[in-house]
């Protein structure tokens, strides 16, 4: 029935090994999948529905992802094309930055959204690059916790996995989640 089988191992598998050598590429298999599951399934199947629903919002997601690349590869064009000095640049930048943070030292808030920010990065590179999983697990349980309509109990594991999906590069994911058996969570 289905002339052209795909499925998410194979998709996981192609990006693993890097079979892909555009986002069309991608986009066509993850598209196929869809097509194949309507094309098997009876159009009043719960199978056929909620592959609708998933396409929806697979195609919500990846257009945002599409807006932002096309905006970053812009901004990279503009950079690139600027002549001034690299270091100007970074000097400009981070005397703006500076400036900012002066300007708000006295804001509680600001100070401590920064604050965050800087724990967030913090544990994020001690993951991705030392994997050491214990501080982004810590700041994974304290914004569960509190979240307005959210509780640890309630963070089920799929909810966690899309959120460590959507955070952490692939290679990174497979060792967080060999790891977080082991944690107690």
């Amino acid at each position: 029935v289905i002339e052209y089988p795909m499925d998410l191992f194979t998709i996981n598998s192609k990006l693993e090994n890097n079979q892909y050598t555009s986002l069309k590429e991608f986009e066509k298999d993850i598209h196929l999948i869809f097509c194949n599951c309507y094309t098997y399934n009876d159009i009043k199947s719960k199978e056929y529905c909620s592959g609708k629903i998933l396409e929806s919002i697979f195609n919500e997601k990846w257009n945002e992802k599409i807006i932002l690349y096309d905006r970053q590869t812009r901004e990279l064009k503009r950079v690139r094309d600027t002549d001034t000095d690299d270091t100007d640049d970074t000097d400009r930048s981070w005397k703006k930055q500076c400036q900012i943070l002066e300007h708000n030292k006295n804001n509680l808030i600001y100070r401590q959204v920064i604050n965050n920010a800087l724990l967030i990065a913090s544990a994020y590179e001690s993951l991705v690059i030392g994997n050491n999983f214990i501080p982004f697990i810590e700041i994974l349980k304290t914004f569960l916790l509190t979240r307005s309509r959210m509780s640890l109990s309630l963070a089920n594991e799929s909810i966690l996995q899309a959120i460590i999906e959507s955070l952490l590069p692939l290679k990174t994911q497979q060792n967080f989640f060999k790891h977080f058996d082991k944690l107690n969570f």
